[in-house]
């Protein structure tokens, strides 16, 4: 496992079990929902919370989830990119997420979490990793795995819950698509394309029929 790729689970996992022990010694969740997360007030009045939230966690199955992503789709693409890169490709991937969600929700929402930033790992790894094989959440090539991710998030968006940012995790992807076609190349990218589309025929029949 490359150091980016540690340095940020180290980091979310200190902040969860920081902020577990501040709500042991009697700190309310609401309180640390207006100083650590973002939403549209602390937009200008704690900006800070773009990055703060990014690593917040107050939920141990969040924290999870997000961190099996961000360990399997970070050491893989830390390999090709590099640590520096790989860092700033998942914060940056977790700002424009909390930035676009502000659109479609209300002032009274918080965004908080690692997704926007694994999304964006995981959009740029299908780009230049596309057929390695990842174990999580099942062994497959990591261009199924986004496609599946992609797919689960857009019905997600029209009947999951609606404390998800969706759009979020959308956005964060797009980043690392973005980011993927640049460093990949058209022919790559055309390579993948083609790849998406071969899978998309037959997973759209099981999902119609």
């Amino acid at each position: 496992m490359g150091r980016a790729t540690s340095l940020i689970l180290a980091i979310c996992f200190m902040s969860y079990f920081l902020v577990s022990l501040l709500q042991l010694y009697g700190v309310e969740q609401e309180e640390l929902l207006v100083n650590l997360a973002f939403s549209k007030p602390n937009l200008l009045l704690r900006p800070y919370t773009l990055l703060t939230s990014i690593f917040l966690h107050l939920d141990l199955t969040h924290l999870l989830a997000n961190a099996f992503a961000i360990l399997f789709f970070g050491r893989t693409l830390e390999k090709r990119i590099g640590s520096a890169k790989l860092l700033l490709l998942f914060l940056l991937g977790g700002i424009i997420a909390n930035l676009v969600s502000l659109f479609f929700y209300s002032s009274e929402f918080y965004f908080l979490g690692s997704s926007g930033g694994a999304f964006a790992l995981l959009g740029a790894a299908m780009l230049l990793t596309p057929l390695e094989i990842e174990i999580y959440p099942f062994p497959a090539p990591i261009v199924l795995i986004a496609l599946l991710y992609a797919l689960y998030n857009a019905i997600g968006f029209f009947y999951g819950p609606s404390n998800i940012s969706y759009v979020g995790h959308f956005a964060g992807m797009s980043i690392g698509i973005l980011y993927g076609m640049r460093r990949a190349g058209i022919r790559q990218t055309l390579f993948v394309l083609l790849i998406v589309i071969l899978l998309l025929i037959p997973l759209l029949f099981l999902f119609l029929s």
